[in-house]
């Protein structure tokens, strides 16, 4: 995203490309005082890119005017945005996130995470100039074959995630864990045991922000707090429906049981997925025009 106002940028899986998502502005040259202001990076996902999952800033501030201002990167999944390879005369690691230059910006509920050996950053920034005010909290960090990443922040290496935290103030209830994904092959949802589980922000204010629904238009807040990444937890084992669904698209998940007694309503697409069986009860309806399936395969298969 390269300049521009009030833009919502959502629920998009970018993959084998070079940047995942970037908010930033290079118009510097033909537009004075150029910037990209109140951008909202949400649900999103990416992964198998090779310059980084997620970069927020513009470059070589104050020499460049350009600003990135007021906008916000929330609950979104990277994995594996990284290839080595030689640029600019060396191996280069541009992080799962890639910080330059902003101002009063938030990096918030997002997961962060890489299994390739041989990577040895999370976070990474080229700027000695730091961002401004930026809000970031409730990530969930993680390098599976690198216990103490970089974190590179202002052009200064903070060697793991205790160190980063504890000398920026950083990420305060923010976490180095395994996600635990269901099946990276599948979207990254998360494991029904998966640390992530209930570890992300439900400050009121937050919660607006990122929208009411997940990546899978599915309430954002499910339980007592939010999940960071792209997906909200939905897999219940034993789940009981019994409130009407009156929008959709919604699905529902379990490893056991799901027992369905609602009204769908005309329009609707619902799908249900359980590992041992789904009962419907009496009170059930799907009118002609909805649409209602149902599979025995447990969570995440489908």
């Amino acid at each position: 995203m390269d300049g521009g106002k009030s833009i919502i940028i959502e629920r998009n899986i970018v993959r084998n490309g070079q940047r995942g998502f970037q908010i930033g502005c290079e118009n510097q040259s033909f537009l004075t005082y150029a910037k990209a202001d109140s951008v909202v990076l949400r649900n999103n996902i990416a992964y198998g890119n090779s310059r980084g999952g997620i970069g927020l800033g513009t470059i070589n501030h104050p020499a460049n005017p350009a600003k990135v201002t007021n906008s916000w990167v929330l609950n979104n999944t990277c994995y594996n945005n990284y290839v080595s390879q030689i640029e600019f005369g060396k191996k280069e690691d541009f992080g799962e996130l890639n910080l330059d230059f902003s101002e009063h910006c938030a990096v918030r509920n997002n997961i962060f995470a890489s299994s390739i050996a041989g990577r040895d950053r999370l976070m990474n920034s080229y700027p000695s100039t730091p961002p401004v005010n930026l809000n970031i909290d409730y990530n969930f960090w993680y390098e599976a074959t690198n216990a103490t990443p970089y974190f590179v922040y202002a052009n200064a290496a903070y060697v793991g995630f205790v160190h980063y935290k504890n000398s920026l103030g950083k990420d305060v209830n923010g976490r180095f864990e395994t996600p635990s994904f269901y099946n990276v092959s599948n979207k990254f949802r998360l494991g029904v045991s998966s640390l992530a589980n209930e570890a992300g922000d439900n400050t009121p204010f937050w919660l607006t922000a990122t929208g009411a629904t997940d990546f899978d238009f599915k309430p954002r807040l499910k339980g007592i707090r939010t999940e960071p990444g792209a997906y909200e937890q939905h897999c219940i084992n034993g789940q009981v429906i019994s409130q009407n669904i009156a929008s959709g698209p919604q699905k529902f998940e379990s490893n056991t049981t799901i027992t369905i007694s609602s009204k769908i309503s005309a329009n609707t697409q619902v799908e249900l997925d359980a590992g041992q069986s789904i009962t419907i009860q009496p009170g059930f309806e799907a009118p002609k025009t909805s649409t209602f399936k149902a599979y025995i395969d447990g969570c995440g298969n489908k």
